[in-house]
């Protein structure tokens, strides 16, 4: 009846939803008194609160406006993850432009432009690539700008006397943490090893909503009407991986939730139930949200409870409630979820102790602020360092017939670069051959020919010594008649060796074999 309902008087529903708050299950247009309470509405009717961008203008000249407005603006960073493609070394981290945005207010309304200079990969330890993402999938591609329109947000209600509603689609794609690192046993969300992966109160979608989608969606009057919810988070398969109770304003509903007949699902988590069934806007596709052709264009959807260490609970695109989903992949759906006015007990007079994150290399730095009766908040972020590296250090030299490889290690943490060095063209050296007079000296000047312009050291050996001596600049002396060898040896900065030979032909002169003969000169010489 409610779907029926729904067709006939859309028309008329979409002007409730622009005035407030309004019920899909029928058509009174007076306005609420207060978002707050929602007692009267009944467990599937759609009200509207917040914004965020959804739908993507297709309209080219609309587009050109919002463009030329929107120079005026600076584009922000998603500082999205990749990696090495190795999903569980924890060098994964965010890529500096890989994706950008900035919102642009014109007309009356608002728009995000996102600008995709790199795919986001399927999970965040992936390379971006092509074949690695679901951006290209949904039709959005590299080199280009999208626009989408700040839209209304329409919330499903759960249970009316606390005012719990969750979003009625899957408004973005995110990871539900970031960094994982696999320690031989079990996965972390830190090198540290201090929680699970798939811990809620650590992880990298609790911070998002919480701050990222929480400023972004709601006005400061609307944040004042979302109370603050005490959640249990407790693992779908054992005690071992719960999470810690929490207190937030927004977060998506549990694995528990998901099987409540109370709010309107189906209670066995096997049953291809189509209250759970959600589909993506057009920005949530953007950001690399994964789509089933399968089942109408539905997409799975993310939940907070956790399940093992590497996986969280989530709704698959067939309806089924599943209990695990990789907590590092991109293409899960979000479906924030809130509550008006949360039963809970909640502290009216706060005292909150900051505990102070430090930032890392990759992690931003933030304070968590708790008080006494368990509510937290995070704040004062700070950026990541990024990494401090050293100078570089060959590891592999290069030859004339393979590359080398050099590294270079982070002074903060064990991130590191590699660089590929090229194989070298070998370097030649020649000298020519020398005539000189008994007790001359000279210096050889080899004609050396390096093409890679690569540090090198030359040395020079004297095959007779006792007639010719030379130094390691290629200083010779004749001390007696006769001929030597000279070798000068070549060694590259890779340890790579070239070598020569010339001869020294050592002679007396005329008047040296007078003084030798006339003269006695035998004594002398």
């Amino acid at each position: 009846m409610k779907r029926m309902l729904k067709r006939v008087f859309s028309v008329l529903l979409v002007a409730v939803l622009f005035i407030g708050i309004a019920p899909v299950g029928g058509i009174d247009l007076a306005l609420k008194t207060s978002a707050k309470d929602i007692s009267s509405y009944s467990v599937g009717d759609i009200i509207t609160y917040g914004s965020y961008p959804q739908s993507k203008v297709m309209d080219s000249d609309l587009i050109a406006k919002i463009e030329a407005e929107g120079e005026k603006y600076v584009w922000c960073d998603y500082n999205y993850y990749a990696g090495t493609g190795d999903f569980e070394d924890g060098n994964m981290k965010p890529v500096e432009g890989m994706m950008l945005y900035k919102d642009i207010p014109y007309g009356g309304s608002k728009y995000r432009a996102v600008k995709i200079n790199q795919y986001r990969p399927y999970y965040t330890g992936d390379t971006s690539s092509y074949t690695n993402t679901n951006q290209d999938d949904n039709g959005y591609y590299t080199g280009n700008v999208y626009y989408f329109k700040y839209e209304p947000l329409t919330w499903r209600v759960l249970d009316p006397g606390e005012g719990y509603v969750m979003c009625n689609k899957i408004i973005d794609s995110q990871a539900y943490q970031n960094f994982v690192y696999y320690n031989g046993s079990k996965y972390y969300n830190s090198k540290g090893c201090t929680n699970y992966a798939s811990d809620w109160v650590t992880s990298s979608l609790r911070q998002w909503l919480n701050n990222g989608f929480y400023n972004t969606a709601f006005s400061e009057e609307e944040k004042e009407q979302i109370g603050t919810s005490y959640l249990e988070n407790k693992s779908t398969y054992s005690s071992t991986y719960d999470s810690a109770d929490t207190y937030d304003k927004i977060f998506p509903i549990s694995y528990y939730d998901a099987v409540n007949s109370a709010y309107g699902f189906n209670s066995s988590h096997s049953a291809y139930d189509t209250a759970r069934q959600m589909e993506g806007t057009d920005y949530a596709k953007c950001q690399g949200l994964g789509v089933s052709s399968s089942y109408g264009g539905t997409s799975l959807w993310r939940m907070r409870s956790p399940s093992s260490s590497l996986y969280a609970a989530g709704v698959g695109s067939d309806g089924l409630a599943y209990s695990g989903y990789g907590v590092d992949g991109t293409g899960g759906g979000v479906v924030p979820a809130f509550n008006f006015n949360p039963q809970s007990t909640i502290c009216t007079n706060h005292t909150y102790t900051p505990v102070v994150t430090k930032p890392t290399c990759t992690e931003q730095g933030y304070t968590t602020y708790t008080c006494t009766c368990g509510d937290s908040y995070v704040a004062d972020y700070v950026d990541a360092l990024g990494h401090e590296y050293g100078e570089w250090v060959v590891k592999t030299a290069p030859t004339t017939l393979s590359e080398g490889l050099k590294i270079r290690y982070c002074k903060n943490c064990d991130a590191f670069e590699t660089e590929i060095i090229d194989s070298l063209t070998p370097i030649t050296v020649g000298l020519g051959n020398v005539n000189t007079n008994y007790k001359k000296s000279g210096q050889l000047v080899p004609e050396i020919i390096n093409p890679d312009n690569v540090a090198y050291t030359a040395e020079y050996k004297s095959s007779k010594p006792e007639s010719v001596i030379v130094d390691n600049d290629g200083n010779y002396v004749a001390l007696k008649a006769g001929s030597a060898e000279i070798t000068c040896t070549v060694t590259d900065e890779y340890g790579n060796i070239s070598t020569a030979t010339c001869k020294v032909n050592v002679t007396y002169a005329w008047w040296q074999w007078i003084i030798r003969i006339v003269l006695f000169g035998w004594i002398w010489y």
